[in-house]
């Protein structure tokens, strides 16, 4: 139950052209019953992860979800130690200041500070977004100040997830 509940949230997360799904597109593109998929949503929506429109009677992701992930964001006690060091980061450098953290072989953008006045076309990565570690800077970053060994097992799983097989791949990727 919670494997499917967990797979719904993923088919039903917000896309640039499409922000509620009917119970029976989730149904399809889950390959799960239509009843198990009303019943789940049904469950969802009665703890506030789920939210249906009474005019459309499809399906989206609720708010309450925004609440919980800015709930963990602002206990990292990570973020709490590096607020004041971004804060004079930003302030001496004049340039927006990212905080990643490692995940497994990603890195995953907390928070970001940025310099007065914001330019007007700058582009943010979007808090929760998760990147390989061999890109961008900040990921390039913690995987520069990993030990050995864990650098080696990231960038094998890497290599293999990005489907590298050369050696010169492997170095053109750290460019």
């Amino acid at each position: 139950m919670i494997r499917k509940s967990m797979l719904l949230f993923e088919a039903i997360r917000p896309k640039e052209e499409k922000e509620e799904w009917s119970a029976t597109e989730i149904s399809r593109k889950l390959d799960i019953p239509v009843q198990t998929v009303h019943r789940l949503l049904s469950s969802l929506e009665e703890y506030g992860f789920v939210y249906k429109s009474n005019e459309t009677k499809k399906f989206r992701l609720s708010l309450a979800l925004l609440k919980m992930g800015l709930a963990v964001r602002d206990s990292l006690s990570i973020r709490k130690s590096a607020i004041p060091i971004m804060e004079e980061l930003t302030k001496k450098t004049k340039k927006s200041v990212y905080l990643t953290v490692p995940e497994g072989h990603e890195g995953i953008f907390v928070d970001c500070l940025h310099a007065s006045p914001v330019p007007l076309l700058k582009r943010n990565e979007p808090i929760g977004k998760r990147v390989p570690l061999y890109a961008g800077a900040s990921q390039k970053a913690i995987l520069a100040y990993m030990s050995q060994a864990a650098k080696n097992r990231s960038l094998s799983i890497l290599l293999k997830q990005v489907k590298l097989t050369t050696a010169e791949s492997s170095v053109n990727i750290f460019k």
